[in-house]
């Protein structure tokens, strides 16, 4: 590269940074923990602008509720290797579909302390939840102890590919799977699993395509499960099916409210999603 381009180029990157300060306030501080851009309005294009801003210091990624693809998580990446102590990833209520799920998954291994990975509402089926579960197998998570992947489309094989990565998730307590499209087979895969989950606390399954039969599958379960304290599967109808929770409307996304949501397991707020509520 001659020295012109290299000038262009770090010209190019300053006025990234520069118009993300000017939208979001001034963030490029080494000591940055928590960078919330939640609702912002954020395109693909931010992403790379992003990256000026993440250090060794950030603790938190906040990126749910914008305009975010696939393409964003790809420029993503960069940054997250800028981040290993990176403990909260909230991308929800982007449309990443499955392909971004798999890019996003083959960087979770630069994130050995990552805690909370927030996927709720991405337009996730079967395809992204086994891409997800085959990276926590090939490179399982340490740290990461509540997974949420709540409003998306996942129905019996990815239910089997999470099923079957369960093992590998030491510290996993929170696995919510909240209105999706799992049936009574992807519900016998994960009861059959759940007790190789050691610190598994809290499981949400409640608004899936569940009868009768599948919730007896998760309730016979729970015995085996000795850290189990909270499970969340669906009512029952007068008929023996299950009832299918309410179509979730988007909201705002704010971490307080969604961290609210995901403790009580959603019933506190049913009709609303957002970028981490379970």
């Amino acid at each position: 590269m001659t020295a012109l381009a290299r000038k262009h180029s770090l010209d190019d990157a300053f006025s990234r940074a520069n118009t993300l300060r000017d939208r979001f306030g001034s963030l490029s501080r080494p000591s940055l923990e928590c960078l919330d851009l939640t609702c912002r309005n954020l395109a693909d294009a931010d992403c790379e602008s992003v990256r000026h801003v993440c250090t060794a210091s950030l603790r938190a990624l906040r990126l749910g509720g914008n305009k975010l693809t696939g393409e964003g998580v790809r420029k993503l990446t960069p940054s997250l290797r800028l981040a290993p102590n990176l403990r909260e990833l909230w991308l929800g209520n982007n449309a990443l579909g499955d392909e971004g799920v798999r890019t996003l998954a083959g960087e979770l291994h630069h994130l050995p302390a990552l805690g909370e990975l927030w996927l709720c509402g991405v337009g996730m089926g079967d395809a992204g939840a086994q891409a997800l579960a085959e990276a926590v197998v090939a490179h399982p998570p340490q740290a990461l102890a509540w997974l949420l992947l709540n409003n998306n489309t996942i129905g019996n094989e990815g239910a089997r590919g999470l099923a079957s990565a369960l093992s590998s998730l030491p510290k996993l307590e929170m696995l919510s799977l909240r209105c999706n499209a799992v049936g009574n087979a992807g519900a016998e895969a994960l009861a059959a699993r759940l007790q190789t989950a050691p610190a598994l606390a809290q499981f949400f399954i409640q608004g899936n395509r569940l009868s009768s039969r599948g919730v007896a599958f998760i309730a016979s379960a729970v015995p085996t499960c000795p850290t189990l304290v909270e499970l969340r599967a669906p009512a029952r109808s007068s008929t023996g099916s299950t009832r299918r929770a309410p179509a979730a409307s988007s909201c705002c996304g704010r971490p307080s409210a969604c961290r609210s949501s995901a403790r009580s397991g959603g019933a506190s707020s049913r009709s609303s999603r957002c970028s981490g509520s379970t």
